[in-house]
């Protein structure tokens, strides 16, 4: 698993409804979703991944992401896996049950691979 600190996402601001919908065109990769207005945001997510077997044709990574929309936000993510991971994230080592704490900025994103 990784994480890292990104650079800024983006903003998209309307004057009326709109729907955003975001698409991964990398290679072999069809992926797509919808983000929720920042008025629709709450404050505690589940956020799940899970790895194919060895012996699936699926390929990883699988990947989560955070944006933080507001200035000093800070972030818990709680590690929870019903197998035994090691996040390295600033320096430290963190493990099932451990609760990583980020401070971000407005739009700058954390992602988190699970590799």
């Amino acid at each position: 698993m990784f994480f890292a600190v990104l650079p800024p996402g983006i903003l998209v601001v309307s004057t009326e409804d709109v729907v955003v919908q975001c698409l991964n065109t990398k290679s072999k990769v069809a992926d797509a979703f919808q983000v929720p207005p920042v008025s629709h945001l709450g404050y505690v997510h589940v956020a799940m991944m899970y790895k194919y077997p060895a012996s699936s044709t699926s390929q990883g990574p699988y990947e989560i992401g955070i944006v933080a929309t507001q200035h000093d936000s800070t972030v818990d993510v709680l590690l929870h896996s019903p197998t035994t991971v090691t996040v390295p994230f600033a320096g430290m080592s963190y493990t099932n049950g451990d609760i990583i704490t980020i401070s971000l900025q407005q739009f700058e994103t954390v992602q988190v691979i699970l590799q």
